[in-house]
């Protein structure tokens, strides 16, 4: 089971909410400055968006949204370490950036730390109760880490913030299967 990635719509669609106490420009100018990039990372063109972010980031260096979408394309680009790097710079300015922890969670999973990964997504839920698929990944998780009990309450929050989603109930079914309260098969 691989962990679900997500970028949020909020993610991508409301990076302009920082922006303004960022440098004296308004939400309108941060859309266009950020569009730019994000039209680049859309069709593949990591290195141009890469380029277009770094510079950005060089003149608006405290814009934590620009940070993230730097981040984000060295994520999708496959540069983790670039891409932790540029995640932990977010929140070094803005503390309360969800989706940048979301990510760090997300590559310390690849590198198979899970307790890493939990403490991540635990800063997820604790600044949006909402981020169901930070509940599903931690179930996830702690199923990875023999811990069923917990990953059942994880995935039980999953599928009560979406009641139709079918992974979050799965993982229920193998939580309970290593509890042994039901039968493989």
């Amino acid at each position: 089971v691989m962990i679900s990635l997500v970028l949020t719509a909020s993610s991508l669609a409301n990076l302009t909410a920082n922006a303004r106490s960022a440098a004296v420009l308004d939400s309108a100018t941060w859309g266009q400055i950020l569009d730019k990039g994000k039209i680049y990372l859309d069709t593949g063109l990591y290195d141009r968006a890469i380029a277009y972010f770094q510079d950005v980031v060089m003149r608006y260096p405290n814009f934590p949204d620009a940070n993230y979408c730097l981040g984000f394309v060295y994520y999708k680009k496959g540069d983790m370490k670039s891409a932790e790097e540029v995640f932990k710079k977010t929140i070094e300015i803005d503390p309360t950036f969800i989706e940048a922890y979301y990510y760090l969670g997300v590559i310390e999973y690849a590198k198979g730390n899970g307790e890493q990964v939990i403490e991540y997504l635990d800063k997820v839920t604790a600044l949006d109760p909402n981020f169901q698929t930070a509940y599903y990944n931690k179930g996830i998780t702690l199923l990875e880490l023999n811990r069923p009990k917990e990953a059942v309450k994880e995935f039980a929050y999953a599928l009560y913030l979406f009641p139709r989603d079918v992974l979050s109930l799965t993982g229920i079914v193998k939580a309970y299967q290593k509890l042994d309260l039901i039968k493989n098969g």
